[in-house]
């Protein structure tokens, strides 16, 4: 009976096991190419900016800083604050992604004389990433 007990624990553990495997994969395989686009735009503006040149950016920079070896700043919530920021820098482009749920989108519109998309990176058919070349001061 021990032994019975023993093998039909196992035979559920193996069965869990079997169909928590079988899930997962399409899950991974699906997961793959996510953020993929912070990549190739990060690439992108490394190749058309200049060292020390300060970007705008409507999400979490850490993987902009990390691609472009550039500086990034953030502008979610205080726009009146990054305004009085970059006064006196000459920012060339904005990035407004749709990882961060919490962006300021308004910041665009209100600028939007002021801004020319140039990149549009697309996670399936919807834009994941564009990026905006800006007039230098806003």
């Amino acid at each position: 009976r021990k032994r019975l007990g023993i093998l039909v624990i196992l035979i559920i553990v193996i069965l869990a096991a079997y169909s928590h495997i079988t899930w997962t994969i399409p899950l991974i395989e699906n997961k793959v190419t996510s953020y993929s686009q912070e990549r190739a735009a990060g690439e992108w503006l490394k190749e058309n900016t200049k060292e020390g040149d300060i970007l705008l950016a409507c999400s979490q920079v850490v993987p902009f800083v990390y691609y472009t070896e550039r500086e990034v700043i953030t502008y979610r919530y205080n726009t009146t604050e990054v305004d009085e920021q970059i006064k006196n820098w000459s920012v060339p482009y904005l990035i407004v992604d749709v990882y961060i749920q919490d962006c300021n989108t308004n910041y665009v519109v209100e600028r939007e004389a002021n801004l020319t998309p140039v990149q549009v990176y697309y996670e399936g058919e919807y834009p994941a990433i564009v990026i905006y070349k800006t007039k230098g001061y806003f």
